[in-house]
């Protein structure tokens, strides 16, 4: 019997069938990939978690946000938070747009929105990411 790091190094070499083949021999009926690339790597994965066991709290954190999920729409994200009672302020045009942030959504000039993206809607008449319109993200990331 081979080893575990002559397995993984011969690996790569196979053909997308000898990796399904090698995957029904140990943990049953393959995935549904087409690539070669994907089902390899896939199998070195599974391979040295039944090896060496996997990582109870990254597993733990996956089933949490696999809960998430809904079958057939968009994952449930969450939305940056706040604190309730910040300020956020923004100048477009040489005016200057004040914002609350309250528990409930965001407050503009007495009128209550339920996010960023449509304060910023408000202000532009374009859709915008709020957080990023109001300078909270660049490039799509949280600063």
């Amino acid at each position: 019997m081979t080893g575990l790091p002559e397995i993984l190094a011969e690996l790569p070499n196979l053909t997308l069938e000898q990796l399904r083949t090698r995957w029904r021999r140990h943990f049953g009926a393959p995935p549904a990939l087409r690539s070669r690339d994907l089902l390899c790597r896939a199998l070195a994965e599974r391979l040295q978690i039944a090896a060496f066991g996997g990582d109870p709290a990254y597993e733990q954190r996956l089933h949490a946000e696999l809960g998430r999920l809904r079958p057939g729409r968009k994952p449930v994200v969450d939305r940056p938070r706040y604190r309730a009672g910040a300020m956020l302020e923004k100048v477009r045009q040489g005016r200057r747009h004040h914002v609350a942030v309250m528990a409930n959504g965001y407050r503009r000039e007495g009128k209550i929105f339920p996010s960023l993206s449509a304060v910023a809607r408000a202000i532009t008449g374009a859709r915008w990411n709020g957080p990023r319109f109001f300078g909270l993200r660049a490039n799509g990331k949280a600063e």
